[in-house]
């Protein structure tokens, strides 16, 4: 039986697709693994690319362009490893990261999701930990209660904590995570009604529901390209991370939870925009220019929840 199957998303990244594929194969030698790609209506070229560079890889092309859920899930239904890992197509993959993820899993069953370290391109880590989004999280967003208490990880959301040891989380960053195969068929695969963002607490959520651990393992590393400062965020994206924010809530907590989650995201805003104003006319000119564009994303935020039925049902 395949050891790992590799379920990739890719929309429009021929070139860092290439160069994933590519380290996989280098990096990966002790265990056997399949790769699945979902093309999602790219228009760059990247199946032909994984057909003519990678003819051992399973393609699938989409018609339509789908969500980062909808398209994992058609991986991962036909997938045959023992386990499934769900995988950004802008990463590289360290040498034996996948070797020793597996070999982490088949040393403790009672694990039910696992991701490695992260590192951004230049070397430095990425965030990716995090805490379940919760009315109390929202608050301590709200009123920068991880600033004012830095070294408490549940205050900073994980911000500073420093990702050095291996550790049950609250949940994994959805750049890569490794599952039982049994496991998240059972659960029922990525919940689709995420487009994209949320997809993952609500994941580990589940499998921690499902009576797993969730598992950080610094000892297996990936590179992330992605990873963007939320002050470019895109408005398609922001509208995405907003909506699937408050989907989160009303599915794990109820419908009365979406107002007050609703209310702590705009009282949010609007102290990170006073605060910023406050803070920019005395700073250096490339540092006003980088606040500046983090209280646009705020103004955006708001600007996003006065044009959103007050129903929340998102």
């Amino acid at each position: 039986m395949i050891d790992l199957s590799i379920s990739i998303v890719n929309t429009n990244n021929r070139d860092l697709l290439d160069k994933c594929l590519a380290s996989i194969r280098e990096a990966t030698k002790k265990i056997s693994y399949e790769i699945i790609v979902v093309d999602n209506f790219s228009t760059d070229g990247s199946a032909a690319m994984v057909r003519k560079k990678y003819p051992s890889v399973i393609l699938i092309e989409n018609s339509e362009r789908l969500g980062f859920s909808a398209n994992h899930n058609q991986a991962l239904r036909r997938a045959a490893g023992r386990y499934s890992t769900i995988l950004n197509e802008d990463t590289i993959i360290h040498t034996g990261c996948f070797d020793t993820m597996v070999e982490y899993m088949d040393a403790h069953p009672d694990t039910g999701a696992l991701g490695p370290k992260i590192l951004n391109p230049d070397g430095s880590l990425q965030q990716s930990v995090f805490r379940i989004p919760s009315l109390g999280l929202l608050a301590c967003n709200a009123f920068f209660l991880g600033s004012v208490f830095p070294g408490v990880p549940s205050l900073s959301d994980y911000k500073t904590w420093p990702h050095d040891s291996e550790s049950e989380v609250p949940f994994l960053g959805g750049a890569c995570i490794l599952f039982p195969s049994p496991l998240i068929r059972d659960i029922g695969y990525m919940d689709a009604g995420f487009f994209i963002y949320a997809e993952d607490p609500d994941v580990c959520l589940r499998v921690k529901k499902a009576g797993r651990r969730v598992v950080f393992l610094p000892s297996a590393a990936i590179t992330h390209y992605g990873g963007g400062t939320f002050a470019t965020t895109s408005d398609t994206s922001l509208n995405h991370r907003l909506t699937s924010t408050l989907r989160f809530f009303r599915k794990h907590y109820g419908a009365w939870s979406v107002p007050p989650a609703a209310a702590l995201i705009i009282s949010g805003a609007l102290n990170h925009i006073l605060v910023f104003s406050l803070l920019i006319p005395f700073l250096s000119e490339e540092k006003r220019d980088a606040l500046k564009a983090k209280r646009n994303y705020f103004s955006r935020v708001l600007k996003w929840h006065v044009k959103r039925p007050g129903s929340g049902k998102r």
